[in-house]
């Protein structure tokens, strides 16, 4: 009785927590299978492939039975099944991300002859290993049923799947590569003078050798920028800078000739209506005439007048073609209303009538 009553007060009194009391669960049998695995450190999110990504032990099947004459696809389903089966023996599930998992091809082609049976080719293939090391089977079944073929296909599987894991894990273990750190961000970090571009794509310091441009599209593969300067004609980061205000050269060139023509035609036409005068009342048949020197002056005038014009046209497009180029980047500013105010405001004069 004493033996008991000390037993009893020792195990209520025992620092030791039970599985009960601690409010954990005992699992009948194991609590996690390999392929249940989390992930590997660092790796990248499911889908998105890249210098760093892991794979889980999963893989894409790929059955090709159309070359079979008879139930093509109820061999193909079978098939598959068994394949599926020696797969999950290994712990290795089936995926569906054929651009970022191996893939089993599995093709079963009719042997015709006297012999005649079937041929199946097995091939684990991912990215550029096509397939992988020690990754393919090939296989005849000759004069045999197609129960005999499928146990035939889900052995030759069962035998690639440690090669199929095996590149997993040294898939897993490769160290990723990481991408240096940029060179530089603007061309004032490139010292070098014989490399003063930083190259907006690369970001590195890299010489400009880039000849001269008349298109946007001849400074695709610039490393300076993807536009055509009209001025310079090259290439440039940006056209964000607007042109000069006020009119163009050919603008103020064209608005001279037609003041110019215009005062010429005014004087010609005076001139061509101006009645002939006698300068001397004693000898009235002597006259002065204006309208011959008229003519001329009025001729000089209208073509003057239309030069100005053609000049002050090619002027405006000229402009418009610039304001054309950089009307994406005004609007990313501002409103419609806005664009429009700085279109209408960096040109000047504007006139109402198109040409």
């Amino acid at each position: 009785m004493f033996v008991a009553t000390t037993l009893a007060l020792s195990l209520a009194l025992s620092p030791v927590t039970t599985l009960a009391q601690s409010g954990q669960h005992v699992w009948a049998g194991p609590r996690a299978h390999a392929w249940m695995a989390a992930a590997p450190a660092g790796a990248a999110p499911a889908g998105t492939p890249g210098k760093c990504d892991k794979l889980e032990f999963r893989a894409v099947l790929q059955v090709d039975t159309t070359s079979l004459a008879d139930d093509a696809e109820g061999v193909g389903s079978r098939t598959r099944a068994k394949a599926e089966q020696a797969m999950q023996s290994f712990d290795v599930l089936v995926g569906t991300d054929a651009a970022r998992l191996p893939v089993i091809v599995v093709k079963v082609v009719p042997i015709t002859g006297e012999d005649e049976g079937f041929s199946f080719t097995i091939d684990i293939n991912h990215a550029a290993e096509k397939p992988i090391r020690d990754g393919s089977s090939v296989g005849e079944c000759k004069l045999c049923t197609e129960s005999e073929l499928l146990e035939k296909v889900s052995g030759s599987t069962r035998a690639l799947m440690p090669k199929l894991r095996g590149y997993i894990a040294d898939f897993n273990n490769k160290a990723c590569e990481v991408a240096p750190p940029p060179e530089c961000e603007a061309n004032a970090q490139c010292k070098d003078p014989n490399l003063p571009i930083c190259h907006r794509i690369e970001k590195r310091c890299v010489a400009d050798l880039s000849p001269g441009c008349k298109l946007d599209a001849d400074c695709v593969k610039s490393p300076v920028g993807p536009y055509c300067s009209t001025d310079s004609h090259k290439c440039v980061a940006s056209l964000a800078a607007p042109p000069p205000t006020g009119m163009n050269g050919k603008q103020k060139a064209g608005i001279g000739l037609m003041i110019a023509g215009a005062v010429g035609v005014g004087v010609g036409v005076g001139l061509v209506v101006r009645k002939p005068q006698v300068p001397d009342a004693m000898m009235a048949w002597e006259t002065r005439e204006t309208q011959k020197p008229g003519y001329a002056v009025l001729a000089v005038g209208g073509a003057a007048l239309v030069t100005g014009v053609v000049l002050f046209v090619l002027g405006r497009r000229q402009a418009s073609k610039q304001l054309s180029r950089l009307s994406p980047m005004v609007d990313l500013a501002g409103t419609g209303a806005s664009a429009g105010a700085a279109r209408s405001g960096a040109y000047g004069l504007s006139w109402s009538t198109r040409f």
